[in-house]
């Protein structure tokens, strides 16, 4: 089985080098084997996805996205895969943009497990609330799949801060056969801070083989986590992290 928690990092806010020890804390205590990270901050001198993979013992793979200045330096927010195991391939696509909001990747790796290969996608699509919005996250969505999938028939897991419920149309391309969510576990939960019923955070899965004779990977357990303060009263991030187990076939 893999262990699967994806994190928004909340850039360089708050007591960064704080909320780095209690994530690095937390992730520790939960004992992942693949953690996807979104607003990886770095710039300054400091690199969150570097810092929590010394705290974890885990092996990053990262990519910077979103340059801008930000409090005065130039910095990126990117993404990072978090591994136990080194990944056996590894890619980041530039996704569909819009002038307000630019500049967004998706990373794509694919790790080993005792059952096979797994795909693993981390993303991060449009935070944008404009009424052209919707129809730039389906795009996002739409190209990662694209890319993702092509020439790959195993199971692929979707993890990352999708900026949407997972009943939006913004997310109709994950809403057809194959496809579970950890949203189904978590219906009325939220994975942001202070935020009642804003389920924007998903791990999703698909496996061609679930509706063959043999059975396929299956998504499990799915739970919020890094959601409380920790000593010394240290809240991770805005958001909250979700854990899902996948589960190969029996």
């Amino acid at each position: 089985m893999i262990r699967l928690i994806t994190l928004n990092c909340w850039k360089h806010e708050g007591d960064w080098a704080a909320r780095m020890a209690a994530i690095g804390t937390g992730l520790g205590h939960l004992a992942a084997d693949i953690v996807c990270l979104q607003e990886v901050y770095t710039g300054g001198g400091r690199d969150t996805g570097q810092v929590l993979a010394a705290a974890t013992g885990l092996i990053c793979s990262d990519v910077a996205a979103r340059h801008k200045r930000r409090g005065g330096t130039l910095s990126s927010s990117g993404l990072a895969i978090l591994s136990r195991q080194p990944p056996l391939a590894i890619a980041a696509i530039d996704l569909p943009t819009s002038p307000q909001d630019g500049g967004r990747k998706a990373l794509i790796g694919t790790f080993p497990s005792a059952a096979g290969p797994v795909r693993i996608v981390c993303l991060h699509l449009s935070h944008l609330r404009t009424p052209e919005a919707p129809a730039l996250r389906a795009a996002q969505l739409a190209h990662l799949l694209g890319a993702a999938q092509a020439e790959w028939h195993g199971p692929l897991a979707l993890a990352g801060d999708f900026n949407a419920s997972w009943q939006s149309p913004d997310l109709a391309a994950l809403h057809g056969p194959g496809w579970v969510s950890s949203a189904v576990a978590l219906a009325g939960r939220s994975s942001l801070i202070g935020r009642p019923a804003a389920l924007i955070d998903h791990i999703a899965l698909n496996d061609p083989a679930s509706g063959q004779d043999s059975k396929g990977w299956q998504l499990h357990q799915a739970q919020i986590v890094l959601d409380q303060p920790m000593h010394p009263h240290v809240q991770p991030s805005d958001h909250a992290g979700i854990m899902a187990i996948l589960r190969p076939p029996l």
